[in-house]
């Protein structure tokens, strides 16, 4: 299903591009993985700086809470990643079966197996599932050991 919006020739308040975009929303059943706040419209150059540097650091606050959730579990984190991507990897544990384990419990991990890593792109979306996503990454791990 494919829905557009007008955007105005004229520049809309915030509270009205997020009207329209919640309008659009409506319609969208998977809105959460991003397809409909892929939208992009220009405000100005103060909102979107205001706006990507708060993006940036709830990106980046997340990204350090996983990384030291995941390193805390034994895993470790490949190279020093500076930003919201980053992979994890382990020498003692099999990094398919733990993303295997991952997805049976209802997270939608892609794996890779040469290097075995499990990859993150971090989004502010994902701020309130940390905590859900560390324990229950917790867990694979406590079954595994």
């Amino acid at each position: 299903m494919t829905v557009s919006v007008a955007l105005p020739k004229e520049g809309a308040s915030r509270a009205k591009v997020k009207e329209m975009l919640a309008e659009v929303q409506q319609g969208d059943e998977d809105w959460m993985d991003g397809k409909v706040w892929n939208a992009l419209y220009y405000a100005g150059d103060d909102i979107v700086e205001e706006g990507y540097l708060r993006l940036t650091k709830t990106c980046m606050d997340i990204r350090e809470r996983m990384v030291t959730g995941i390193k805390g579990l034994g895993f470790e984190i490949c190279g020093d990643p500076p930003g919201p991507l980053f992979a994890y990897t382990s020498s003692t544990m099999d990094m398919l079966a733990v993303a295997e384990a991952m997805n049976a419990l209802g997270w939608r991990l892609n794996a890779a197996n040469t290097p075995p890593v499990i990859p993150h792109w971090i989004r502010p979306i994902n701020e309130p599932i940390v905590d859900e996503y560390l324990r229950d990454l917790a867990g694979v791990v406590n079954d595994n050991a």
